[in-house]
C-alpha cells in the first residue's frame, strides 16, 4: 500500500473493496462526469488503495488529496461472484461522487454495490440573501430535484443493462430487486423524492438534508432513515446583528424541519441525531485534512463517520436484506453522541 499521510476510516465489513469509474451511458443532457462504483471484491483481494479522486475533473487543490489520502479500495479489482444489493449515492448541492467515500467503502465491505454520481447541475448556488432570492432558490431546487430524480431513473436503467451484458465487470452481480438510495444535503432531498417516484427503490437515507417536492409535502413513502445534527430547537436563533441571509436561512431551516418531522409522524421512519455534528460531518470533510472548519461541529470526524456508517449499514441490512438490525431496537445505542427516534 502506498505511503500516505491520512487513511480513510477502516471498513466495518469483511469483504475487500474494489472501485471503478465508468460511464454508464446516461443521457448527456442530465449527466456531468461518470459514475463511480464501489463493490465487494473476492476474498483475499489485495492491492494499493485507489486514488481518492478518479477521472479528469479535478482542481489542483483536490488533486493534492490524492497525494496525502489513501483509500482502502483496490482500483479495478474483480467483483465477488454473487449478486449484491445496490445503493445509489447522491451528493449535496454542487457536490462530487467521492464526497462520502468512507460510507461507500463501508457499505461495499458489508456486501453492497454503491454507485455514486456528481451533482449534474452545480452552477447555481443557493441564495438566502433576501425573500425574493429565497423564492428563486426554492423554485430552482424543486426543478433541480425533478431533473436529478430523472437522472437516478436513467442510472438504474443503465445498471440493469450492465447486469445483463455478458463479459462486463458487473454481469449478473447487481441485485436490482434490492435497491436503496443514500444522499447528503440536497442529495438527501433527492433520495427522499426518488424513493417515492421510482418503485425500484426500496429504502431511502437522508444525511442532514432539507426536503423539497412531494417528500416535503406528504412524507417519504418507503422505509426511510434521516440522520442529522442537533435539532433546530436546541440551536440558538441568529443574534440581533446577524445578516438578513442568516435570519432567512434559519427560518427556512426551522420550517423545513417541522414539515420533515410531520412527514415522519405521518409515514413512519427513523431519525438519528448526532450531538456535536455540523453539516459537513456527514461527508468525508470531517476526517479529511483541511485548514477550514466551516460547517464542521466539535465532534471528532472519524467518530461521526463511524456513527453514520453503522446506522446506514444496519438500516439497509434491515430493509433490503430482512436482517436483524440491533441498532434500531429499543434501548440500543452505538455511541453516546447518537440518539434514535422511531416513528
Amino acid at each position: 500500500m502506498r505511503a500516505a499521510l491520512v487513511r480513510s476510516p477502516p471498513p466495518s465489513g469483511a469483504w475487500p473493496v474494489g472501485t471503478v469509474t465508468t460511464n454508464l451511458g446516461t443521457p448527456a443532457t442530465v449527466t456531468r462526469g461518470a459514475a463511480q462504483i464501489w463493490y465487494p471484491a473476492p476474498p483475499g483481494t489485495i492491492g494499493s488503495g485507489a486514488p481518492y479522486l478518479q477521472g479528469s475533473e479535478r482542481s489542483f487543490s483536490l488533486r493534492i488529496l490524492n497525494a496525502v489520502v489513501a483509500t482502502i479500495a483496490v482500483a479495478g479489482a474483480p467483483v465477488a461472484a454473487q449478486r449484491f444489493p445496490i445503493v445509489l449515492y447522491v451528493p449535496g448541492w454542487g457536490g462530487n461522487r467521492t464526497d462520502n467515500t468512507a460510507a461507500a467503502q463501508d457499505l461495499a465491505s458489508n456486501g453492497y454495490i454503491v454507485a455514486a454520481i456528481d451533482d449534474p447541475f452545480p452552477s447555481v448556488p443557493m441564495d438566502f440573501s433576501s425573500g425574493p432570492a429565497l423564492c428563486k432558490t426554492i423554485a430552482w431546487a424543486n426543478r433541480k430535484l425533478r431533473l436529478i430524480v430523472d437522472r437516478i431513473a436513467y442510472l438504474l436503467d443503465a445498471l440493469a443493462v450492465v447486469d445483463r451484458t455478458p463479459y462486463k465487470r458487473f454481469f449478473q452481480r447487481l441485485d436490482l430487486e434490492r435497491v436503496g438510495i443514500l444522499g447528503f444535503s440536497f442529495g438527501g432531498a433527492v433520495a427522499a423524492e426518488a424513493a417515492g417516484a421510482d418503485p425500484r427503490i426500496g429504502a431511502s437515507v437522508n444525511l442532514d438534508g432539507w426536503l423539497f417536492g412531494n417528500a416535503l409535502r406528504t412524507g417519504v413513502s418507503c422505509p426511510y432513515l434521516a440522520v442529522g445534527g442537533p435539532s433546530t430547537e436546541s440551536k440558538e436563533a441568529p443574534g440581533r446583528f446577524a445578516s438578513e441571509a442568516a435570519v432567512i436561512a434559519d427560518r427556512f431551516d426551522r420550517a423545513n424541519e417541522k414539515l420533515h418531522l410531520d412527514g415522519l409522524r405521518r409515514r413512519g421512519g427513523y431519525l438519528v441525531t448526532i450531538a456535536g455534528a455540523g453539516h459537513y460531518n456527514f461527508t468525508d470533510a470531517g476526517w479529511l485534512p483541511t485548514l477550514r472548519r466551516t460547517g464542521l461541529g466539535p465532534i471528532d470526524g472519524r467518530r461521526a463517520a463511524a456513527i453514520v456508517s453503522a446506522y446506514v449499514v444496519q438500516f439497509f441490512d434491515q430493509t433490503l436484506r430482512a436482517r436483524r438490525a440491533p441498532l434500531f431496537e429499543r434501548g440500543a445505542r452505538f455511541d453516546d453522541a447518537a440518539q434514535l427516534l422511531a416513528f
